[in-house]
């Protein structure tokens, strides 16, 4: 037997091709808690046997698992899915078994229809249904359970000795009694697969704008000015004095200096209990979000030990790498555990199950008003660099800032990076996509001038089916930027776009309640 136990030789199901899971379970995946992990496996045995599939979850803090059964697909694959849920760590698996009754119940219904003799097939389902009424006695559960028992015991006696052959005919092919069966299955030679994990963060990770102040600010100056412009987070330079006092609605993000020490010589286990000590006295003063500027610089395992430690006390810390590095180096960092990657344009896009993209946007250049509508209306998490008191169109800005905000806030379809198509227009000047939240109960079309200099015009192509748009009546669509409202017709509608001080059009065409009609 080389080695392997009877136990394990009677292990019939093979379960391989687990997803979601990366580097074979090495890390976990990351979630927002409310958002859906669907897991799928292939699940297969020899012979014709049926199989049960379960997904297995649990909190990482628990001993018992949840279940949920597993949909067959075709191929040998399985599929089921769960809600993350509080924020922290959980783990997730796969079992599967082999599945004596389901077997026995697929072939009588075979032998029923061919007109077969099926007495002797009857005697053997009886025996399986009396095995189940004793395990359902052995698990020892209070009150109902031991019903249960009574009942199978009772129903594996009208099996074998029932005198009304249709009778028994139909218990065996109950409903009811397929699902107690399945309840009181037999597991003792089922297969586990290995434990995966997923971390679970907070809505923080998921959506959010974010505004950038500069080295050797008023900090209290512009916690006041993100808040005034509907900002959820302040980035602050490394402080070594206290935070300003908070303001509702506004979280600060503080940025961790490198200090002075060997992170990876003779000395690295003290330079590395510092800068935990650094993050534990920012944490103590209500900080849960931590900046870091070129994290590629410190050490891989200094990043694993130092965010496992925070999380695992405070598992709603969340941490933000800025890095210009390389697609490998910032697949690893977020492997360590950075929820964002600071993202530029035109850089690599995030891994999915892995990181979220935070997209940035520097006032600079002539196009900084519609490269900030891109950011705010194609990712949930994007940020601002602090935009001098000198900028030209200051108040415009501003304003066109606290109106993207306010929209971001107010449309669901906003707050995911899912959702995302872009569409055809006559103009390439002129950007158009569409965004829609999962449940497609809210629906925008966005229209942007790429052009920083000259008014621009495009006819849509709009997918009137995917958007819910009427076939054979005018529509009102509404443009949360200006208040404008416009009366369409069909798919194919005619846009005109200034550059400034507003160079886009946000139309909702659907919303929590159906179509728009104010």
């Amino acid at each position: 037997m080389s080695g392997r136990n009877d136990e394990a030789g009677r292990q019939r199901v093979v379960i391989t091709e687990v997803t979601p899971q990366i580097d074979g379970g090495r890390f976990p995946i990351r979630r927002v808690v409310g958002e859906a992990v669907v897991v799928e496996a292939d699940a297969f045995a020899d012979g014709r046997d049926s199989l049960i599939c379960r997904l297995l979850v649990r909190p990482a803090h628990a001993r018992g698992w949840s279940e949920a059964p597993m949909t067959a697909l075709p191929g040998d694959r399985w599929r089921a899915s769960f809600t993350a849920g509080e924020v922290g760590r959980w783990q997730y698996t796969v079992a599967a078994w082999v599945d004596h009754f389901k077997t026995w119940r697929r072939d009588l219904r075979l032998r029923v229809d061919a007109g077969q003799e099926v007495t002797a097939d009857l005697l053997r389902g009886a025996a399986l249904v009396r095995a189940a009424a004793r395990r359902a006695d052995g698990e020892q559960r209070p009150g109902e359970k031991k019903t249960e028992a009574r009942i199978l015991a009772a129903l594996a006696d009208d099996l074998e000795t029932g005198t009304d052959s249709a009778a028994r005919l139909r218990l065996a092919l109950d409903d009811e009694l397929a699902l107690l069966m399945d309840r009181y299955t037999d597991r003792r030679f089922a297969t586990m697969y290995r434990e995966l994990g997923v971390v679970v963060e907070r809505e923080r990770a998921r959506f959010g704008s974010w505004y950038e102040a500069e080295r050797g600010d008023d900090a209290a100056a512009r916690l006041a000015e993100a808040a005034a412009m509907g900002f959820d987070v302040l980035s602050l330079p490394p402080m070594p004095t206290v935070l300003p006092e908070m303001l509702p609605g506004v979280e600060t993000a503080v940025t961790l200096e490198r200090p002075a020490g060997d992170f990876d010589g003779d000395e690295w286990r003290s330079a590395w209990r510092t800068q935990k000590e650094t993050v534990d006295r920012w944490i103590a003063q209500g900080v849960r979000i931590f900046t870091v500027e070129d994290p590629d610089a410190w050490p891989f395992a200094f990043w694993e030990w130092l965010i496992g430690a925070v999380k695992s006390d405070h598992p709603d810390v969340l941490f933000l790498a800025v890095a210009a590095a390389r697609p490998k180096v910032m697949g690893r960092l977020a492997r360590l555990g950075f929820t964002w990657i600071r993202r530029e344009r035109g850089e690599a896009a995030p891994e999915p199950d892995l990181w979220r993209a935070l997209g940035w946007v520097a006032p600079d250049g002539e196009d900084f008003s519609q490269r900030l509508v891109q950011a705010a209306t194609q990712a949930a998490s994007f940020g601002v660099s602090q935009i001098p008191d000198s900028a030209r169109d200051l108040r415009d800005l501003r304003d066109l800032i606290t109106k993207l905000n306010a929209v971001r806030r107010e449309n669901p379809a906003l707050q995911s990076d899912q959702g995302l198509r872009f569409l055809a227009t006559d103009n390439e000047r002129v950007l158009c996509f569409s965004r829609m939240d999962v449940k497609g109960a809210n629906v925008l079309l966005v229209a942007i001038n790429l052009d920083p200099v000259e008014a621009q015009s495009a006819w849509l192509e709009l997918p009137g089916e995917e958007l819910g748009l009427p076939r054979d009546q005018p529509y009102p669509v509404y443009d949360l930027l200006s208040g404008a409202r416009y009366l369409w017709h069909g798919t194919r509608s005619f846009v005109q776009l200034d550059p400034r001080p507003i160079p886009a059009l946000i139309f909702r065409l659907r919303g929590r309640r159906g179509n728009d009609r104010r």
